[in-house]
């Protein structure tokens, strides 16, 4: 099940600030603008641009899907 939107930008700019990564860092990681960062984080872009999300998440290591949708024994 993917996650919702606004759950997703949340676990973006979280994982960023985890990494102690600025928004520039993000953006030069996804191949994007740092605007595009600061729009997907703060939901004012269309998150629904596939391309988008895929290369945001993939920066992170991170996936549309939530973490608490994922079987237990898949990490093990």
């Amino acid at each position: 099940m993917s996650t919702s939107i606004d759950d997703l930008a949340r676990r973006v700019r979280e994982e960023r600030r985890r990494r102690g990564w600025s928004q520039s860092d993000l953006a030069t990681e996804a191949g994007v603008y740092t605007g595009t960062v600061l729009n997907f984080e703060t939901r004012q872009s269309d998150r629904h641009d596939h391309n988008l999300r895929r290369s945001i998440l993939s920066a992170l290591g991170l996936t549309d899907e939530d973490p608490a949708d994922q079987d237990p024994g898949e990490d093990a």
